[in-house]
């Protein structure tokens, strides 16, 4: 009777002890699979890999604008780096970051007739140009600069090659504005009415000369990549006589030649503070451009700080109506 009884009790604390490893392991599976899917989800991994890419991109911004702005004390180190950045194609951060959609480049030759016929107006969006004339200077142009970035969007930047010839730090300057995603176009070399001009009709030979010598300088710096297209002719090619010959010679070549339709004012005689600068903007995009599209003539060469201060105030004008921000190339 001993042994039967506990026979017995063997067998119940077998089947109990089976019952408790069985509740234990389906305990577990579930829990398992609980815990599974809240912490471990791919949904959640791609979320922090995501976040993760984000914030990097961020701190590399930060740490490329950085370095755009200051002063490098080894100036050949920094030129090799600059050179290296344009041939290896190196966008500024603004770009790289897709921060934003890169300014569509618009075809100059539509521009270009857009200004001779005088008709403004684009049926689908209104689109500004904003253009800088007589740089680089090593006071105004990286204030221009400066103030493009922040608004993310770019300009045109006509150099006169001279200024070139001037300084390293011109050539840096050239450097850093394509290098911040800007075009670069041809405003002759020496910007001598006379040399240009005499009489008050081109000199065909001798502007053409100026032209290929500023491409020339300009290629020197940044390379065939960024060999300019655009050309305006100092003080505008409908003010000068005998144009035909000229006319002919930069069509054989493949450049255009791009006036304007509005302006700031800032070359026109007396100095103006940033207001009468706005007020003079105001008045010609009404009076010339008939609020359409634009082609906005600025400077950026010496002496000429009060158009930077009126940018962001033009900038916001604009955009506050509607204009889209294209450069010319």
């Amino acid at each position: 009777m001993k042994r039967r009884s506990k026979a017995r009790k063997k067998k119940k604390f077998i089947a109990r002890y089976v019952v408790f490893c069985l509740l234990l392991v389906i305990v577990g599976f579930f829990s398992g699979k609980y815990l599974l899917t809240k912490f471990y989800s791919p949904s959640s991994q791609e979320e922090t890999v995501l976040a993760g890419n984000s914030s990097s991109d961020e701190k590399d911004s930060s740490n490329d604008d950085s370095k755009s702005n200051s002063t490098d004390k080894d100036s050949k180190s920094s030129n090799e780096e600059a050179n290296n950045n344009i041939k290896n194609g190196d966008k500024s951060p603004l770009n790289q970051n897709n921060q934003q959609e890169i300014d569509p480049i618009s075809d100059s030759k539509k521009v270009k007739d857009m200004l001779k016929s005088g008709v403004y107006t684009s049926k689908e969006k209104k689109i500004a140009y904003l253009t800088f004339d007589d740089g680089p200077s090593v006071t105004v142009t990286p204030k221009i600069l400066d103030i493009l970035n922040q608004n993310k969007i770019h300009g045109t930047f006509f150099i006169v090659g001279s200024e070139l010839d001037k300084s390293d730090k011109a050539k840096d300057l050239l450097k850093r504005i394509v290098n911040d995603g800007n075009t670069l176009a041809n405003h002759t070399y020496s910007h001598n009415y006379k040399t240009l001009y005499p009489g008050g009709h081109v000199n065909a030979a001798a502007f053409m000369d100026e032209v290929e010598r500023t491409n020339k300088l300009i290629t020197d710096v940044v390379g065939e990549k960024y060999k300019p297209r655009v050309v305006r002719f100092p003080g505008g090619h409908a003010s000068w006589k005998g144009t035909e010959e000229v006319d002919r010679l930069l069509d054989e070549k493949g450049y255009v030649y791009i006036d304007w339709n509005a302006l700031v004012g800032d070359a026109e005689g007396k100095h103006r503070n940033k207001e009468e600068l706005i007020q003079r903007f105001n008045q010609t995009k009404t009076e010339n451009a008939k609020n359409g599209d634009l082609v906005v003539l600025m400077h950026d060469t010496y002496g000429k700080e009060s158009t930077a201060e009126a940018l962001p105030q033009l900038i916001n004008e604009l955009r506050n109506e509607g204009y889209e921000f294209h450069t010319l190339m």
